[in-house]
């Protein structure tokens, strides 16, 4: 439970704006903050990267065909 309560309570969130997840949830909670942004990942990014680049050599391939 340490590493977990170290990340809740002391570790500062550059995506916070400085402030740690305990201290966002607080005013989350108090309605001061209506949207928490999310850090974005990258795996995912290139997934769908992969998938429209694919899409689009099929297109490409079929439209060849013709």
């Amino acid at each position: 439970m340490g590493s977990l309560s170290y990340y809740i309570n002391e570790d500062p969130q550059k995506r916070f704006n400085g402030l740690t997840a305990g201290e966002m949830r607080k005013e989350a909670m108090k309605g001061n903050i209506k949207n928490c942004p999310i850090a974005p990942n990258h795996r995912i990014e290139k997934y769908w990267q992969k998938i429209h680049e694919k899409k689009i050599r099929e297109a490409k391939k079929s439209s060849a065909d013709y």
